[in-house]
């Protein structure tokens, strides 16, 4: 889940650039609450100051939602009953790819109402708690079109005025209100189907044929053992979509990190030395950018923001499945990966930590404490 708001975004260091640390899905509210923090990065002394979010000015601009994991979206509920979000974007699913959404929580004891009724009709689901917000649905785009030098077709987020369905072509986003239009926030909804197909291959082999939600339930409890069974076999997660989102400058000489805030005094001086200056922020989620086929549907995508992207959010927590050694090959990155802290997969994988290392990578872990 990714935050945007823009109060104070340009005025200067001191409460400039808010952004919300490590919101982590939780079923319990007041763990949530406690997990909802702000950091304004430097007070009168030059300090980092840690402070409630949205003290004075409870307004968020943008929330990205990657995919449907109840660790990515079950803080989701919270935010829209306490605080003012005006958008809300997140990938556009099929009736088919509901249903494996729905199974795979079943699955995994993880079948929430709330989520349930998000996955089945967002819009409906969201206006339900807060009627202001402005629900946006993201197509699946055509991953194997090489549309890198296709225009985008430019958002500004003042004009959203609707819910519904965005344009089925290259969108950029932006606000009058973030560096006069100069930071965008480009997101791809990319369809993930061959650990679902998989799945559904050895549930075949067993004689188990699943076509909705109602006939899955109705076999859940005669083959629990045996639908189990299989999607243990099948590596890593079942996401049948996964939102990347970029968040940086529109152009290499727009904006470098130093002309936001000061690096040197955020993080420590022996990360800054090996850390790039670029401002561009790209943003995983759960995608699966594991081989050449799917990085390179990414890298295309994204191809004219490679140069000004500074700062990646590791794939699926820092899993092995979703790693690609690509992402640090061109530069240093700071490699920030969010984990829980004693979350049952026990993320990050050790291959990933050691791999970003070995590229060069910049590894920031971001919990629930820190």
């Amino acid at each position: 889940m990714y935050l945007i708001f823009t109060k104070n975004f340009t005025k200067g260091y001191n409460k400039c650039m808010k952004y919300l640390q490590d919101i982590i899905g939780h079923p319990k509210e007041l763990e949530i609450k406690k997990r909802v923090k702000v950091i304004d990065f430097f007070d009168k002394y030059g300090l980092v100051a840690t402070k409630e979010a949205f003290e004075n000015h409870p307004i968020i601009d943008a929330v990205f939602i990657s995919h449907f994991d109840t660790d990515h979206v079950n803080g989701l509920a919270y935010l829209l009953k306490h605080y003012d979000v005006r958008h809300l974007f997140i990938p556009l699913l099929e009736k088919n790819e509901k249903t494996q959404l729905i199974i795979q929580n079943i699955i995994m004891e993880d079948d929430i109402l709330f989520i349930r009724n998000l996955i089945l009709n967002p819009i409906n689901t969201i206006n339900e708690i807060n009627a202001e917000t402005k629900t946006h649905l993201i197509p699946i785009i055509d991953q194997e079109k090489d549309d890198s030098d296709e225009e985008f077709s430019e958002i500004n987020f003042e004009t959203l005025t609707e819910s519904g369905k965005l344009k089925e072509k290259k969108i950029k986003l932006i606000s009058n209100n973030v560096f006069n239009g100069n930071w965008v926030f480009i997101p791809f909804n990319f369809k993930q189907l061959e650990r679902a197909k998989k799945f559904n291959d050895l549930l075949n082999k067993m004689n188990i044929s699943i076509t909705d939600v109602a006939s899955f339930e109705a076999l859940w409890s005669k083959r629990k053992n045996d639908i189990k069974s299989a999607y243990r076999k099948v590596p890593g997660d079942m996401n049948t979509n996964s939102q990347v989102l970029y968040s940086g400058p529109n152009s290499k000489d727009s904006f470098t990190i130093n002309n936001i805030f000061p690096l040197k005094k955020f993080y420590s001086s022996s990360l800054y030395k090996f850390c790039d200056n670029l401002s561009g922020c790209l943003y995983f989620g759960d995608y699966n950018a594991s081989g050449k086929t799917k990085w390179k549907e990414l890298y295309t995508k994204y191809k004219n923001y490679w140069k000004i992207i500074g700062t990646v959010q590791i794939p699926h927590h820092g899993s092995s499945h979703n790693y690609n050694k690509e992402i640090n090959s061109k530069k240093p990155m700071l490699s920030v990966i969010s984990v829980g802290k004693t979350n049952r997969y026990k993320h990050p994988h050790s291959s990933t930590f050691k791999n970003i290392i070995m590229d060069g990578g910049c590894i920031m872990i971001v919990n629930e404490d820190e």
